[in-house]
């Protein structure tokens, strides 16, 4: 059974999240969907953290065990990505890498845009992306759909913290070099 590490509730201005932990080195922060939970990254939360990462999922506001403030007005772009980086303040982190799935692409391409400074960058597991906004910002956006089934199974970093995987039933990609000549071809400017 694979479980979370324990969550423990951090403090931000506005609002209180339940953010779940794992591993040390560069920050991960994976940000989930609807209608999910930060338990939709507990199988990856591992295997960053055991590839030297640091591994970070949080309940979003209004999930889980993290506050949920009542006005519909309080769950637009601007809270939601507030919130990311106001957690990366109360984690005392500078930047992070942001992964997506689902609703939570909203998030993560959000964070380049709204606090590039707190961005190291952004690993897009949806389907979907916020295209023409991040358009409008001069962000480019290179598609990253077949990271999916990579991340729905399992994750390996190799010696050169590159992300490798194994052969995938669902995707027949055996490395990550294969996954990235997949991603240049499907890039747009």
């Amino acid at each position: 059974m694979i479980v979370l590490p324990e969550s423990r509730r951090v403090k931000l201005p506005d609002l209180t999240l339940s953010v779940h932990e794992a591993g040390s080195g560069t920050p991960i922060v994976m940000c989930h969907g609807f209608p999910e939970l930060a338990f939709s990254w507990s199988r990856q939360i591992h295997d960053l953290a055991d590839a030297g990462f640091r591994a970070i999922a949080a309940d979003q506001r209004g999930y889980g065990g993290s506050d949920a403030p009542p006005d519909v007005t309080d769950y637009d772009l601007s809270h939601l990505t507030d919130d990311m980086a106001h957690l990366l303040d109360a984690l005392e982190i500078d930047r992070a890498v942001f992964v997506d799935h689902d609703w939570g692409g909203f998030i993560a391409w959000g964070m380049p845009v709204r606090h590039p400074d707190r961005s190291l960058g952004v690993i897009g597991v949806t389907p979907q992306h916020p295209e023409s906004e991040l358009r409008k910002a001069g962000v480019l956006y290179e598609s990253a759909t077949a990271f999916r089934d990579i991340f729905a199974t399992h994750v390996v970093i190799d010696d050169e913290q590159r992300f490798v995987t194994g052969q995938n039933q669902n995707s027949g990609h055996e490395t990550a070099h294969e996954m990235m000549r997949l991603i240049a071809q499907q890039s747009r400017p």
